[in-house]
C-alpha cells in the first residue's frame, strides 16, 4: 500500500485506510462460475465434477504427464483441482521465484498445455463465451461510448484481470482462441482514436501485437460502429447476464 499511496498516506496517517470489497460471485472481470450456473454447467461438461474430476486428473497426471506419484498428489490434494487451477498455482510460484514441487516441475509445460486445451473446450461455443465476456464487454463498450460522446473525461482505465480473462477477450475479439497460454503479468490494450474529421476507430492490442478484429475485414483498425456491432452480439448488462445464467432445463 506505502509503495502505491504513499503521499497519501502520509498526509493521513491517523486516518483509515478504506478498501472497498464485494462477495466473489459479484466479480466480472473472469469468467466467474461462481455467478452464473450456466457457465458452472460448461465448466463441468468439460471437467466432471466429484469422482469424475479426481478420474479426469489422474488420466492429466498419470496418461499425459506419466506421473506415477499420485501419493504425493494425493496429499498435497492437488488430484481434488483442475489442471487450470494446477497451472495457476505453480506459475505463481515460478514468476515470484518460489520452488515448485519436484514432482510437477519438469512436467509444467505439458501442464500448461493440457489447461490450455481445457479452456478453449470450455469457451469454444458462443453461449459459454458469452457468459464468461458478456458483463465485461459491456463494460469496456460502455467505457467507450462515453468517451467518444464527450460523457466522461477519463482517457484511461486499468483493470487488473487474469489469464483466463484474457483467453475470452482475445477470443471475442478474434474469434479464435489465442494460440496458446497467456504469459504470467501479459495484457490487452482497447484502444479508441479520433481522427481530424471526427470519425472513430478501435484497435486492440495483446502484449503489444495488433490484433486482427474478427468481421471487420481482416484489418487491425476496425471502425468503431462496426466494432460495437460485433461485440455487442456478446455483451450483457447485470440484469441480462442474470437472466442468461439461468438454466433452464437439465439439457
Amino acid at each position: 500500500m506505502a509503495g502505491l499511496y504513499d503521499e497519501l498516506l502520509e498526509k493521513s496517517k491517523d486516518d483509515p485506510i478504506i478498501i472497498h470489497t464485494t462477495e466473489s460471485r459479484n466479480e466480472f472481470l473472469y469468467p466467474n462460475f461462481r455467478s452464473c450456473p450456466l457457465l458452472k454447467r460448461f465448466y463441468k461438461a468439460v471437467l466432471g465434477t466429484g469422482d469424475k474430476v479426481q478420474l479426469a486428473n489422474k488420466q492429466i497426471f498419470q496418461d499425459i504427464l506419466q506421473i506415477s506419484d499420485t501419493k504425493y498428489l494425493l496429499e498435497n490434494k492437488l488430484l481434488a483441482k483442475s489442471v487450470v487451477d494446477v497451472l495457476d498455482d505453480l506459475t505463481s510460484r515460478k514468476s515470484h521465484g518460489m520452488p515448485l514441487p519436484d514432482t510437477l516441475n519438469a512436467h509444467y509445460h505439458k501442464i500448461k498445455e493440457a489447461a490450455y486445451n481445457v479452456t478453449c473446450d470450455v469457451f469454444k461455443e458462443k453461449k459459454s463465451l458469452k457468459a464468461a465476456s458478456g458483463r465485461f464487454i459491456h463494460e469496456i463498450l460502455n467505457k467507450m461510448d462515453a468517451a467518444i460522446n464527450d460523457q466522461s473525461p477519463i482517457k484511461l482505465c486499468l483493470y487488473s484481470a487474469h489469464d483466463t480473462s484474457l483467453m475470452v477477450l482475445s477470443t471475442a475479439v478474434t474469434g479464435k482462441p489465442p494460440t496458446a497460454w497467456p504469459p504470467f503479468a501479459s495484457f490487452m490494450v482497447f484502444e479508441v482514436y479520433r481522427t481530424l474529421i471526427g470519425k472513430h476507430y478501435v484497435k486492440v492490442k495483446f502484449e503489444n501485437q495488433d490484433l486482427v478484429v474478427n468481421h471487420c475485414g481482416g484489418s487491425t483498425e476496425c471502425p468503431y460502429s462496426r466494432f460495437k456491432e460485433v461485440l455487442s452480439e456478446l455483451a450483457l448488462d447485470g440484469t441480462e447476464f442474470e437472466k442468461f445464467c439461468e438454466i433452464q432445463d437439465e439439457n
